[in-house]
């Protein structure tokens, strides 16, 4: 028996051509079903919606598996429908991208698609029909001789758009490897590295921002990469790339490796975590800290987080008071920001609830971005996350945020939730005076705060203003660090 449609969802008569398919929806009305479609008028005074009984319409039907997404309900019965959607749709999907042109003849297609997936050409032809008619990421085209399946202009954008940012990983990844060519030595390959990642910096970044090497004051050792604010804070030192700047003008840090390995990136994490330890150097908004790679020894993307995890929950014996103890996230926005290898891997930290569920506390979490089509969205997304935590106003930087969500809303893009680094009970430990009083509602409006900051709705200046016009004057203290019981 075949699909039968239900009031709400959405189908298309297999037996219309392809310049005719049409996306019906329906509706019940005095016990009848009624389907209907939208049609552009002729004339101010047309019927734009052609009502029909379902009954007079010619089957078989096959449905739109979209329209159950948008309603939230999850498809009953149509298992078989389903699997073909998906085996049909990813294999054009991939006809259309090997293309180079975004479209490809209808009969082709469906040749194509026949080879890969041995589908029937009748469920063949239907899906075509139903990815044509709903008109979100495929539509129909012709000339005098021939049909074609094409990308929409929303999902050209988005594909050209994830093309753009894989060149920047590409121009990183042929001089990376020109320098491997060159020379042999660890150190100068190092510093070139460091230096290439510099230069791509400094092409892309608003030019109030400076990008360097050098010193944060107070902090003795040497950071790869600085990005700071150089219009309102002048420099204490420069000479070349190598720079002394005020903590005030911290932006971001950056620490570059030529290969990612567990022991590296725990030194780079010990790094952050000891500049940005409370009482040292808490900053009033957050600062970006990342780690960059242009190769990797993890496996993949699981394992970097489990390293990461690590981290922060594992307790460690800490010689100088003969005890062990772990370095879990003091405050907001103190954990590692993101870590990323070249074509590998990218993670990312982000504020969610323990377990996803609502009503637990909020706690710093890891999350994973791959592509399923190889190309190098974690570079990209890299410097997008930099992005956010730059001073600009809304607009500039929706301008450029903008490129990296088209880049997101790509379907072959995946973003995976990898683990928590805060356990179910965590809250921080330390706060700046007025920023919030240590309970679940007073953390969840700080990061909404924070949250209208990252987008530009509110300038870095505003934000401050708002803490330190909050009753609360006094300063608050970090809590003794917690010790874990021995052997645990």
């Amino acid at each position: 028996m075949g699909y039968k449609p239900e009031a709400g969802e959405a189908f298309i008569c297999e037996n219309e051509s392809y310049a005719d398919a049409r996306l019906y929806l329906t509706y019940e009305k005095d016990g009848v079903l009624i389907a209907y479609y939208y049609r552009t008028p002729e004339y101010p005074e047309d019927e734009r919606y052609i009502k029909v009984p379902v009954d007079e319409l010619d089957g078989p039907f096959f449905p739109s598996f979209s329209s159950f997404l948008l309603r939230g309900k999850r498809p009953s019965g149509l298992g078989d429908e389903l699997s073909s959607y998906i085996a049909v749709e990813e294999c054009l999907k991939k006809l259309l991208i090997d293309s180079k042109s975004n479209r490809i003849e209808i009969k082709k297609a469906e040749s194509k698609i026949l080879e890969e997936t041995n589908e029937k050409e009748e469920r063949i032809s239907a899906i075509l029909k139903i990815l044509i008619s709903e008109k979100l990421l495929y539509r129909y085209a012709s000339t005098k001789t021939s049909e074609f399946i094409e990308f929409t202009e929303l999902k050209t954008k988005s594909e050209n758009s994830k093309q753009y940012y894989g060149t920047l990983a590409q121009e990183i990844a042929v001089k990376s490897k020109q320098i491997s060519l060159l020379t042999s030595h660890g150190q100068t390959a190092g510093n070139y590295r460091e230096y290439i990642l510099r230069s791509l910096l400094e092409k892309y970044l608003p030019s109030r921002f400076g990008v360097g090497t050098g010193f944060i004051e107070d902090v003795s050792r040497q950071l790869d990469i600085i990005i700071y604010d150089k219009v309102n804070f002048p420099v204490i030192f420069k000479e070349g790339d190598l720079i002394v700047v005020h903590k005030e003008a911290v932006r971001g840090i950056i620490e570059v490796k030529t290969t990612l390995d567990s022991a590296k990136l725990k030194d780079s994490l010990q790094l952050f975590y000891d500049i940005f330890r409370a009482g040292l150097f808490k900053p009033s908004l957050p600062i970006f800290k990342g780690v960059y790679a242009f190769n990797s020894n993890f496996e993949n993307s699981k394992k970097v987080a489990e390293s990461i995890n690590r981290f922060y929950r594992k307790p460690y014996f800490e010689k100088a008071v003969q005890s062990k103890m772990t370095r879990e996230v003091q405050y907001l926005y103190h954990e590692v920001t993101a870590v990323c290898a070249l074509n590998e891997h990218f993670l990312f930290t982000k504020y969610a609830y323990h377990g996803g569920k609502e009503g637990k506390n909020i706690v710093p979490s890891l999350y994973s971005i791959t592509d399923e089509n190889g190309l190098d969205v974690q570079t990209a997304a890299f410097i997008a996350s930099l992005f956010d935590y730059l001073d600009g106003d809304f607009y500039s930087k929706r301008t450029a945020q903008k490129g990296f969500n088209d880049l997101m809303s790509t379907d072959s893009v995946e973003v995976k939730f990898e683990s928590h680094i805060g356990d179910k009970d965590w809250i921080p430990r330390s706060a700046s005076p007025g920023e919030h009083d240590f309970g679940q509602e007073s953390i969840i409006h700080r990061l909404d705060q924070l949250g209208l900051w990252f987008k530009g709705e509110l300038s870095s200046s505003e934000y401050i203003r708002n803490i330190e016009q909050t009753e609360s004057n006094k300063a608050l203290q970090p809590t003794p660090f917690r010790y874990a019981q021995q052997g645990g």
